[in-house]
Parts: structure tokens; sequence; C-alpha cells
């Protein structure tokens, strides 16, 4: 579980997810590093504005869904990995509850 002061526990969490941005013509994978009943944090190639909206689908689903972009931040840069990453966090807007329920069981937040 991470560390960092939430109203939600936030679970670890590295899985693909794609999302959607602006018109729907770019479809890009992003990795998810941790994850909680109303939002996650996501590791994206590109910068975005505070309350952007995204469409997203979580690796195993077939179904996209709404998030809403809350912060986001610079990534700093490794040596020898090139290119800009940022980190956002994301609220989600449509109810994917069944989803992150089962996520959150694996993961063991329900015991």
């Amino acid at each position: 579980m991470s560390s960092d002061r939430r109203e939600k526990d936030r679970y670890e969490y590295a899985i693909d997810v794609t999302y959607v941005f602006g018109d729907g013509s770019s479809i890009r994978v992003a990795k998810s590093s941790n994850i909680c009943s109303d939002g996650m944090s996501l590791i994206v190639d590109q910068s975005f504005q505070v309350n952007d909206m995204i469409q997203f689908m979580i690796d195993g689903t077939e179904e996209f869904f709404g998030a809403k972009v809350i912060w986001c931040q610079k990534v700093p840069v490794h040596a020898g990995v090139s290119g800009e990453d940022y980190q956002i966090g994301i609220q989600y807007e449509q109810v994917i509850s069944e989803r992150v329920h089962e996520i959150l069981k694996e993961l063991g937040a329900y015991e």
C-alpha cells in the first residue's frame, strides 16, 4: 500500500492501461503505478492539464471508461532513458467499480 496522504488507500499496481485523449485520433498505452477505488496513477509520455478528460481501458477489459486528470507531474529522467515521461493522477468519471473491486481483491485490499 502506498504511504502518501490520500483519502483512500492506494495499492501499488503495474498494468498496461490504454488511453485516448482529445479528439480520439491517438491511442496510447500507459503503465499504472497505483490504484484505488476512485482513481489511479499512470505513467504517460505526454503532459496533461488538470481537468483534462481521457478515456481509458484497463488491460484485460474491453470497455473504455472516462476519467478526469486531477494532477500531473514530470517524472525525473533516469540515466539511459530517453524522452520525457509524466505521472498523472486520474479520478474515475464513470462507475468501473466491478473491475476495480476485482483488482483490489487480488491485491489483498479486502482481507
